[in-house]
């Protein structure tokens, strides 16, 4: 905790430079690292194009689904970009492991907008989800107000 606590301060103090460098060990890193620079990058609280790509990208390909879970989480910080809901669909389209399933169709409800309702519609047209997931997302459509 104290090592995490130090890393933390230490990037926190970096700024935006460090952010990079977080960056690239989310790309690159073990998935320990990648789970800890997910969780630097957000406690940054700024979402941005460059944040939200990489974190994309680790729900789409991670190896590891703590990752993707992680990546996920972090996502919410990117809540605001309107397209965030589009993109969310092909990942969650994408998508074979039902515990990342329900956590994009958590956050594509937590967006709460006409167009992330559309894009849960085409997901469940579609198929391919679990019955858990499918039923998640139906209740969640069904809180969307539209």
């Amino acid at each position: 905790l104290v090592a995490g606590g130090a890393f933390a301060g230490g990037w926190l103090l970096r700024g935006p430079a460090g952010r990079d460098s977080e960056l690239a060990l989310l790309r690159r890193g073990a998935s320990g690292a990648r789970v800890q620079a997910i969780a630097l990058l957000g406690a940054g609280r700024q979402g941005g194009p460059d944040l939200e790509a990489a974190l994309l990208e680790r729900v789409r390909r991670d190896e590891a689904t703590e990752v993707r879970l992680a990546a996920v989480e972090a996502l919410y910080l990117c809540a605001s970009d309107p397209g965030l809901s589009g993109r969310l669909e092909s990942v969650l389209a994408a998508q074979e492991r039902p515990e990342v399933q329900l956590a994009l169709v958590d956050l594509m409800v937590a967006l709460r907008e006409r167009r992330a309702a559309e894009a849960l519609r085409r997901v469940l047209g579609r198929g391919g989800l679990s019955p858990e997931v499918r039923a998640r997302a139906e209740q969640g459509l069904a809180g969307i107000p539209l």
